[in-house]
């Protein structure tokens, strides 16, 4: 964009008295543009890693049926349109619940408060981030926030296999059966190399959720960030069900959360800034 020389003297001036605005501004571009750099990388090699995972996704099909006219036919184009828009997904929504550690213990020592806040939701490439506050962590002496990262599964820049973060082709299986939502999606997953078409007018949006860093608290707060999420969203009623995957903490550890609404409306809106 061309530079505009008939700008008043004054905003130069203006500008001169905030340069912290001014780096806080910079800062963010670097950020934003390290990013896209990422997710480039990521998509040239998502054809590599389908064709990968198909492979082996059949090694673990149970019951081997013809193969889908849907699949067999799919030239890519039904992978690759766009999700919905999620009128949960913006920038500052929030959701309380709770995580378990254990599914069978009713013990309190195993069960916290936690609330997750939207930071920023980029659907066109399959990103978000947010915050997380764990409260009344039995091992920690006050609440512990952290920031995370996400992936939502979208067929070009996520798919249903993780391949990182410690986790398996097996694993990501074992877990996204867990969710109901799942289930009318999983053959076509396990044979289009972690792949669904049914995802663009899905009534639900699959994340992976990993968080990057303590904001408030040491490694040695009680909690781990060692693991990641895989994340259920329901459209209609803003519920999320989690489970997090850390090999060396107790598997299937459940996340409960529902929309909170601030303000009066039916979703939160806000900005936040982290440095």
């Amino acid at each position: 964009m061309p530079i505009n020389t008939r700008r008043p003297v004054r905003d130069a001036e203006e500008s001169e008295n905030h340069p912290l605005a001014l780096a806080a501004t910079l800062q963010h571009l670097r950020q934003l543009r390290e990013l896209r750099v990422e997710r480039e990388r990521r998509t040239q090699h998502l054809s590599g890693e389908a064709a990968f995972c198909q492979d082996e996704f059949q090694r673990f099909e149970v019951e081997p049926e013809a193969q889908d006219s849907e699949v067999s036919d799919a030239d890519g184009q039904d992978f690759a349109a766009p999700l919905q828009p999620c009128s949960y997904l913006s920038a500052g929504q929030a959701w309380a619940g709770r995580q378990r550690v254990s599914r069978s213990s009713a013990s309190r020592d195993e069960d916290w408060a936690v609330i997750v806040r939207l930071q920023e939701c980029d659907l066109p490439c399959g990103y978000v981030c947010g915050t997380m506050c764990a409260m009344n962590v039995p091992s920690a002496k006050s609440s512990v926030i952290t920031f995370w990262e996400g992936e939502i599964i979208d067929n070009v820049h996520n798919t249903f296999v993780t391949s990182k973060w410690g986790a398996k082709v097996e694993t990501d299986w074992k877990h996204w059966e867990q969710f109901s939502a799942f289930t009318p999606l999983h053959r076509e997953v396990m044979r289009s190399g972690g792949r669904s078409s049914k995802l663009r007018d899905n009534g639900f949006v699959f994340m992976r959720w990993k968080e990057k860093q303590f904001l408030n608290a040491g490694d040695d707060c009680g909690l781990t960030i060692a693991g990641f999420y895989y994340i259920c969203l329901n459209r209609q009623t803003g519920s999320i069900e989690g489970l997090y995957y850390d090999s060396a903490s107790t598997p299937y550890q459940r996340l409960n959360l529902k929309p909170m609404c601030e303000g009066g409306q039916g979703h939160s809106f806000g900005h936040f800034e982290f440095r």
